[in-house]
């Protein structure tokens, strides 16, 4: 997976414009959807390893997805959520880097079953520290489907 602004890992048609990302950074996963629920109206997109991502939409399984998520839409649990949340995607995942901007932090989670698959979480760097995250440490990836750009 591509890890910055979208006008950095979007690779451009000949001759168009760059994108703005006013949003802040984002990554692209590629996919693979493998199941499709009409009477819901969402797909899930098998991005490789344990990384399942449920999102709203009506394309076919075993057509190749594109999908943008952005940093400030991903969020870092030390346990499992079991119940009592809307967050549909919770991944596991591995803290492989980090970077502090400002009172941010930028945590890049990794698949913890391996290949190039990577998310970026932006949080407060006061929660990162709450939290004791450090590279190599094991965590959960929460994204909201409702936050999965196609």
């Amino acid at each position: 997976a591509a890890v910055g602004t979208v006008n950095e890992v979007l690779p451009l048609a000949a001759g168009a414009s760059p994108a703005a990302e006013p949003e802040g950074r984002a990554v692209v996963l590629s996919g693979l959807v493998s199941q499709k629920d009409a009477r819901w109206g969402t797909i899930v997109v098998d991005c490789g390893g344990d990384w399942r991502i449920e999102m709203a939409g009506d394309t076919e399984p075993a057509t190749g997805v594109r999908l943008r998520i952005h940093a400030r839409d991903v969020s870092v649990a030390l346990a499992r959520p079991e119940g009592g949340t809307s967050v549909r995607n919770i991944l596991p995942a591995v803290v492989s880097a980090m970077k502090e901007d400002g009172a941010y932090a930028e945590v890049t989670l990794s698949n913890p079953a391996g290949g190039e698959a990577a998310l970026v979480a932006r949080v407060l760097r006061k929660s990162a520290a709450d939290l004791g995250l450090t590279v190599g440490q094991r965590v959960w990836a929460q994204v909201k489907a409702a936050a999965v750009i196609r």
